[in-house]
């Protein structure tokens, strides 16, 4: 695990490069006026892949770009502020984080993904660096801001770079440009916006009110803000008996902020992590969701030569997307992701767990048959089943330990467990020919809400879960009796099985939270006009931009073309977490996750200057996802 302290001290952080680029010329004439609406990674890709465009076609031309961000940290944002607690980890390898792409045009020549970087800067030379490794997100970030310290400074002087910490209000388009205006009062006017604004989303009043009534009227018992985590860490909860609603990668942080953030500390004994509480801990932690399922801990990345896909493959994805206009999931696309999955849990479990030679060409029956002579308890695999194992309320936590155990070690000497675990690590392979039959309204509306609400969430739980090593701090703080895990549709009190005299420490708690403090470890998801940033909220009600509909299913996003662009503000386009409902997920750091990026830049390009003929790429390959 790679944490900021294994690496030299490093010099490249964004504030030292506002000093020179957060002032402005108006008065300076240019020939291109762009700008970008958040300074996370997917505003500083955008400024990487502009400034290397326009250099590279336009040698001499000016071009301003003005990037608003709220606050000082640009590169990273605050999901990867490189100054946050380095217990905050990334759930996804550092072999699959690069800043850089491998497109044509570059305006950097040295351009290190996330393993070189720490390969170059460990301080401890004997010390392997493998893509397999987790890192903390606060390494993540600085690694972001020193390759964007890069692109500032190889920029050259005919491309102008102004970073403003300022937050946009309102933005629209007004005939041939956009006009903007900041929370500080500036006004402004540009050719081109695009917005990269991340997770900006707020819950709607009434999903912030399905909790207890008398936990709405005790508002100062409830927390709703979780990031940054510090604030959550000085928060007066010595001995407090706290209620954490959601299972998700956000309720982690919140538990490790309230333990190992308050001073408490994890330690091997017998190869098991133990925790060692500080005193200043709550007196007990209540994790719940109404489905109790937890998430399984990210299993390692499998290769091509253990996952060749069978059925669901990009054949079957092309044939569909020629032969229907609108597909339905669950009749046209999930019988052969379900068949892939069958496919790969047999094969699976004769290559790894049988001396027996294993025909490649053999049909899935005859596999399965096969199965059974070996593994007489064998049964075809079950998609449905895996994703929403049974969970009984009463059971919740003793499932849930037992769930996580499974996932941070499958039992080898069990086959069959062993397999299915593994087969959480095969959505990275369906994950990029799924995209491709989701975006730009390719599904049925019907079938996209199906998607949205029941079946993704489930293979996010699945496939996209934590590190082990933060499961393992979940059992340690469960087995010192700190942790408690639950299901639920209320915000109910503490449920305590009788029979589970080993966490004597949980107390029975009226339902009401009067004795408790609630947080809301949920992220926001885009649920119409309120949920939204501000200056989306003016585009809607003020502009005439709408939302896009897919056969009366509005999944959240505005109505885009497929680059992107506001559907009637072609001048404003999104990238990002703002697509989201058009296109398929949007993980923050991956450079080829939907990227719609490339060809924007292209068609401005195209438009300021038509004398390039460009390629564009309609396929959307993603990194495998956060969150």
């Amino acid at each position: 695990m790679w944490k900021i302290d294994a690496l030299k001290r490093m010099t490249y952080q964004s504030n030292l490069m506002l000093t020179d680029r957060n002032t402005r010329n108006d008065h300076q004439k240019t020939s291109l006026r762009i700008a970008i609406i958040g300074g996370g990674p997917r505003g500083v890709y955008t400024i990487e892949r502009l400034a290397s465009v326009w250099n590279s076609k336009n040698t001499g031309r000016s071009l301003e770009i003005v990037c608003f961000n709220k606050t000082h940290e640009f590169g990273s944002g605050p999901n990867f502020s490189p100054s946050q607690p380095d217990f905050l980890l990334m759930n996804n390898p550092i072999g699959q984080v690069d800043f850089w792409t491998n497109e044509e045009e570059q305006l950097v020549v040295d351009r290190p993904n996330l393993v070189e970087f720490i390969k170059k800067y460990k301080i401890e030379k004997n010390r392997s660096v493998q893509p397999a490794d987790f890192c903390s997100r606060s390494l993540t970030g600085l690694y972001m801001q020193y390759c964007f310290a890069k692109v500032i400074n190889a920029m050259p002087s005919h491309i102008k770079v102004n970073l403003i910490i300022d937050e946009v209000i309102s933005m629209y388009q007004s005939e041939d440009v956009v006009k903007i205006k900041t929370k500080s009062g500036m006004c402004d006017v540009f050719d081109e916006v695009i917005c990269c604004s991340g997770h900006s989303y707020t819950f709607d009043q009434e999903d912030q009110q399905d909790c207890d009534q008398n936990q709405v009227e005790s508002a100062h018992r409830s927390i709703n803000q979780i990031y940054p985590i510090e604030n959550l860490i000085k928060r007066p909860l010595k001995g407090e008996n706290v209620v954490v609603k959601g299972l998700g990668l956000t309720s982690i942080d919140v538990i490790l902020g309230l333990t190992e953030g308050r001073g408490g500390s994890f330690y091997r004994e017998m190869e098991v992590l133990k925790y060692k509480p500080s005193g200043n801990e709550p007196h007990s932690i209540y994790a719940f969701s109404r489905s109790g399922i937890p998430m399984l801990a990210r299993q390692p990345i499998l290769t091509d030569k253990v996952f060749s896909l069978r059925f669901f493959t990009q054949e079957s994805v092309d044939y569909l997307c020629k032969n229907f206009k609108k597909l339905d999931f669950r009749k046209q696309v999930l019988p052969f992701i379900a068949h892939e999955f069958r496919y790969q849990y047999v094969m699976y479990l004769l290559h790894f767990f049988s001396n027996q030679h294993v025909p490649q060409d053999k049909t899935l029956c005859d596999l399965e048959q096969f199965a059974k002579i070996i593994f007489p308890r064998f049964k075809p695999f079950d998609l449905e089943e895996f994703l929403t194992p049974k969970i009984n309320s009463s059971r919740a936590h003793q499932q849930a330990i037992k769930c996580f155990r499974m996932g941070v070690k499958p039992d080898n000497s069990k086959p069959l467990q062993a397999s299915r675990i593994a087969m959480a690590a095969l959505w990275g392979k369906i994950y990029p020919l799924c995209q491709q039959l989701y975006a730009f309204g390719k599904l049925t509306g019907k079938s996209q809400r199906y998607f949205d609400r029941h079946f993704y969430k489930r293979i996010q739980r699945t496939a996209f879960g934590p590190p082990k090593i933060n499961v393992e701090k979940l059992l340690a703080l469960a087995e010192v009796g700190i942790l408690r895990f639950g299901k639920g549709e209320q915000c109910a009190s503490f449920i305590m099985d009788s029979s589970d005299t080993a966490d004597s420490k949980f107390e029975k708690v009226a339902p009401n939270l009067q004795s408790s403090i609630s947080i809301d470890a949920r992220i926001a998801k885009s649920a119409g006009l309120s949920t939204q940033p501000e200056y989306i909220r003016q585009l809607v009600s003020g502009h005439g931009a709408s939302f896009f509909d897919n056969g009366g299913y509005a999944p959240g996003c505005l109505k885009l073309d497929e680059v992107g662009r506001i559907t009637n503000q072609k001048r404003i386009c999104m990238y990002g977490v703002p697509t989201e409902g058009w296109t398929l997920d949007n993980e923050s750091l991956s450079r080829t996750n939907n990227n719609l990026l490339s060809n924007w830049v292209k068609t401005i390009h195209l438009k300021y200057t038509k004398h390039e003929i460009f390629s564009f790429d309609t396929h959307f390959t993603p990194m495998d996802r956060r969150a």
